[in-house]
């Protein structure tokens, strides 16, 4: 018989030395796959959300100020006692706050953790301050004032000079959700040539009024100012505010609130998450000719006349936006940089945090459609 014999010690070490070296490169192999994955998807996810941001923000501002089939800005505001609040002032087509220490050439730093503890030019609305998910340090806020896109225009049958009620086509399509037709709700008039903005006081049927009451700022008794005939439209006006904000993993995003066809701001929505900042340029025609004379900061947009203190964005015909965007955390393979890299926002320069995320920049130049010729 033959003796059975086993693996020698010898033996024994040099299968697991081998083992040890199979298993290494399998484990290399999968951490560097891991890794390219991480870095391919991380700079696909950075990619998708800024083109996904600019193209929220390209809609809005080309729509800014296209009031109904008026397509201009609206021309009286006196039954919103001139509309000075941020949700009503719908004599502005645009708005803007900027945020302090970001003209062009200025350096600002991002904190590893967005902070909303920050300052503006001018002063950050109160409304805003107060929202869930107020807007962060170090990005500027822009404003968008146009008419509902959910909302179609309803012709109007009657109306009596003079009076504040009016009635609409009883064929008038029904609009359900945000932009209904609703008693306290806000409305807009126009006959393409002029449009004004009021609260619907009352809705019955077919019959809009607007009367005393009500529960904006400044709704007045009276008539409407202008004079409205049969085949004027109404739809539903809107501001919409557009800016930084803490989104749901913690990190900056690009957020949306407005007023849903109301005269206060609903719950702000997270558009696109990790997005950090951005920066706004107008472009101002001030010769009358429709065409870009010079680019201003929020803050500095001239007034009109010149008397005027506030600026006037009725003469803005193009907003330039730029954001930068992240991807998800630890995207890159490690180690972290060790210097800080600086981005270049329209002249802005944006230094990022000593983290493991892609980066990009995405820019736009946006014109005004109502500013067309």
């Amino acid at each position: 018989m033959r003796r059975v014999r086993g693996f020698t010690m010898v033996e024994l070490l040099v299968a697991v030395t081998l083992s040890i070296l199979v298993m290494g490169g399998l484990m290399s192999v999968f951490l560097g796959a891991k890794t390219s994955f991480q870095s391919t998807s991380g700079v696909g996810n950075l990619t998708e959300g800024g083109r996904f941001a600019i193209d929220f923000l390209t809609r809005a501002v080309r729509g800014a100020g296209t009031m109904g089939c008026a397509s201009s800005n609206v021309t009286d505001v006196s039954n919103l006692n001139g509309g000075t609040t941020l949700p009503l002032n719908f004599s502005q087509p645009l708005w803007a706050y900027e945020a302090t220490g970001t003209a062009p050439a200025n350096t600002i730093v991002l904190p590893a953790v967005p902070v909303t503890a920050g300052a503006w030019l001018p002063a950050l609305d109160p409304l805003l301050s107060a929202l869930p998910n107020p807007p962060v340090a170090g990005s500027d806020v822009l404003v968008v004032r146009t008419t509902m896109q959910q909302s179609a225009g309803i012709y109007v049958t009657a109306i009596a000079p003079g009076t504040t009620t009016f009635s609409v086509a009883s064929t008038a399509p029904t609009i359900t959700g945000p932009g209904s037709l609703l008693a306290n709700n806000l409305a807009l008039i126009t006959d393409c040539t002029q449009a004004t903005v009021f609260e619907m006081t009352g809705v019955a049927g077919t019959t809009i009024t607007h009367s005393a009451g009500g529960g904006l700022p400044g709704n007045l008794t009276g008539p409407f100012a202008g004079t409205y005939g049969a085949g004027s439209m109404v739809y539903v006006p809107d501001t919409i505010v557009y800016y930084i904000g803490i989104g749901a993993d913690g990190d900056g995003a690009l957020f949306s609130v407005d007023l849903n066809g109301t005269g206060v701001f609903q719950t702000p929505q997270e558009l696109v998450p990790d997005v950090e900042n951005m920066q706004v340029l107008f472009g101002v025609d001030t010769v009358g000719n429709n065409a870009v004379t010079q680019y201003f900061k929020a803050q500095t947009v001239p007034p009109s006349p010149a008397t005027t203190p506030n600026s006037d964005y009725n003469s803005v015909v193009s907003v330039k936006v730029a954001l930068l965007a992240a991807s998800p955390a630890n995207a890159l393979p490690p180690p972290a940089p060790t210097v800080p890299v600086t981005y270049n926002l329209l002249g802005t320069l944006v230094q990022a945090p000593l983290d493991r995320r892609a980066r990009k920049v995405f820019e736009a130049t946006i014109a005004v459609r109502s500013k067309a010729t």
